[in-house]
């Protein structure tokens, strides 16, 4: 995907979220829930929408990853982390060189309060960063990228303390 359409696909982004989407409705906070919510993640992988309700593993040069979290009593909190790792080689000298660079996104976190009786919405999501994994990280001279792993890591609770089953997921990049 070109850099010039990463923005267009950024306006025209359908909505998944924060709280107030057509695909989350409000909800009355229940005295009990015993169920726990749903995380799910949503990404365009070079323009191309995918969905995943559970583990991902992807291959992609141009990523935007949107974690989202449901539940039918009412959606409390949405943590999301990113790492990238860049792996770069040398292959000129004896004995080669290898390279390893990390990369710590900012955490993202999302909440709303509210307890049993509360009016609050069944959803929430956060955007992740959009990143081009070709331009991710320098590789030292003499050095040549290898590949580069983009990977999170989603967690959230109901209005109920119910935890979600965590997922993460991976996106490779090699050249």
């Amino acid at each position: 995907m070109s850099r010039k359409r990463l923005p267009l696909l950024l306006i025209v982004l359908p909505c998944f979220g924060y709280t107030d989407c057509d695909y989350y409705n409000t909800v009355v906070v229940p005295d009990t829930d015993t169920s726990d919510p749903v995380l799910a993640t949503r990404m365009w992988l070079d323009g191309v929408e995918v969905l995943r309700f559970g583990y991902a593993s992807e291959e992609a040069e141009t990523i935007f990853v949107v974690p989202a979290i449901y539940d039918a009593g009412g959606a409390r909190t949405l943590e999301f982390n990113q790492t990238a790792i860049v792996y770069c080689h040398n292959s000129s000298v004896q004995p080669e060189l290898g390279q390893l660079v990390y990369i710590d996104y900012q955490p993202k976190t999302t909440s709303q309060s509210g307890g049993p009786g509360s009016v609050v919405s069944n959803g929430m999501y956060l955007f992740g960063d959009v990143t081009d994994l070709s331009n991710t990280g320098n590789c030292a001279a003499g050095f040549d990228l290898v590949d580069v792993t983009y990977n999170w890591t989603i967690t959230g609770t109901d209005m109920a303390g119910n935890d979600a089953e965590p997922f993460h997921g991976s996106i490779v990049y090699t050249p």
